[in-house]
C-alpha cells in the first residue's frame, strides 16, 4: 500500500525541528511503486513544483536556527 507523506499530517509543533535530513526521490531514476501519483516520475518542472510545495512544509516544522540536509542527484542535465 503506497502512503502519501505530508508534514501537515505530522503531530510536530511549527518550528520545533532542529534538524532535517532527506533524499527525495530523484527525477526520472527508478520507478518504487506503480502509482501515477509516485514523485520523481512527472515531468521535471512538475517536480520541482512537488518539491517546493514539500518543502515549503518542512520549513514550517523547522526551527528558525534549524537546518535542513537535501540529497538529490542531477538526472536533468545528463
Amino acid at each position: 500500500m503506497l502512503v502519501k507523506a505530508s508534514a501537515d499530517h505530522l503531530p510536530i509543533r511549527p518550528r520545533s525541528v532542529q534538524c532535517i535530513v532527506t533524499s527525495p526521490p530523484y527525477w526520472g531514476l527508478r520507478r518504487y511503486g506503480d502509482s501515477p501519483d509516485e514523485l520523481g516520475i512527472e515531468d521535471l518542472l512538475a517536480y520541482v513544483r512537488r518539491l517546493t510545495l514539500m518543502f515549503d512544509q518542512c520549513r514550517n516544522a523547522l526551527a528558525d536556527d534549524g537546518v535542513a540536509w537535501v540529497n538529490i542527484g542531477d538526472t536533468a542535465a545528463g
